[in-house]
C-alpha cells in the first residue's frame, strides 16, 4: 500500500504562500483536489512530485521524503503538467525512442496502444497537435513507465466531453487493477470528478480547508 503524507507543508513566494497545509492518501482511491486559480494546487502538486523543495514541513511517500527519491523511485510517480516535456518538432514516434532513453520502466507497445486508443498518428508531429491532443498525449506519457502514482494537474484541459468520459474510465481502470495505485487529480470540471474520486480536498488561499469523503459531502 502506498500512502503520501504532507506534514505542515509552508512554501512561501513573493505575493503567495502554501501555508502549513497537511492531508494523508492511501493507495486504491481516487482523490480530486479542487480550489480556485491561484488558491495553491499546482504549488502543492510540484511539491508532492520534488519539483520544488518547501520552506517548511515535508511531504513523505510511504514514510520517505520524496527529496531523498532515487531516479527509480521517482519513476513510480507520474506527474502531468501542461506543457509537453518533449521537443515540438519531432514526431510521436521518434518521442516514443526519446522516452524509453529517460525512463528505465518505459513500456514502448503500451505507449503505442494509447496513441491508438487516442488515434493519435505516429508521424505527427508534437507542434502539430492540438490542445486537446496534446492532452491526450500527455495521459499516454503520464501511464506508460509504470507508475503507481499519479499526480495530475488538470490533466483533461481541451479534451471534449467524450475523450473527458474515456479519460475518466482510464483512471478507474488504473486504481482497479492495482491496490497499490493511486490517482491525485485537480480540475475545474468539478461534475468529472464526482464521477470518479472518492475524496475530496479543497484548498484556498494557500490553505487546505477540508479533506473528506464523497458520499459524506453528498
Amino acid at each position: 500500500m502506498n500512502i503520501i503524507e504532507l506534514k505542515n507543508v509552508t512554501k512561501t513566494y513573493k505575493d503567495f504562500s502554501v501555508k502549513n497545509v497537511n492531508f494523508k492518501l492511501t493507495s486504491g482511491k481516487i482523490y480530486g483536489f479542487i480550489g480556485e486559480n491561484g488558491s495553491g494546487k499546482s504549488t502543492t502538486m510540484k511539491i508532492m512530485n520534488g519539483l520544488i523543495h518547501p520552506n517548511e514541513g515535508n511531504c513523505l511517500i510511504n514514510g520517505k521524503p520524496i527529496a531523498e527519491f532515487k531516479s527509480e523511485e521517482k519513476e513510480k510517480i507520474s506527474f502531468t503538467l501542461d506543457e509537453i516535456c518533449l521537443p515540438e518538432r519531432i514526431t510521436l514516434s521518434q518521442g516514443n525512442k526519446i522516452l524509453s532513453k529517460i525512463f528505465l520502466n518505459w513500456n514502448k507497445e503500451k505507449f503505442n496502444e494509447y496513441l491508438n486508443k487516442f488515434n493519435l498518428k505516429q508521424n505527427k508531429k508534437i507542434q502539430d497537435l492540438s490542445k486537446g491532443m496534446k492532452a491526450k498525449l500527455n495521459i499516454a506519457i503520464a501511464l506508460s513507465h509504470n507508475a503507481n502514482i499519479l499526480i495530475l494537474d488538470e490533466p483533461m484541459n481541451g479534451l471534449d466531453p467524450v475523450a473527458r468520459d474515456e479519460f475518466c474510465d482510464l483512471l478507474l481502470e488504473f486504481v482497479n487493477e492495482n491496490d497499490d495505485n493511486l490517482v491525485f487529480i485537480s480540475s475545474h470540471i468539478i461534475s468529472d470528478l464526482e464521477k470518479i474520486c472518492d475524496e475530496f480536498i479543497f484548498i484556498s488561499n494557500g490553505e487546505v480547508l477540508l479533506q473528506e469523503e464523497k458520499n459524506i459531502l453528498e
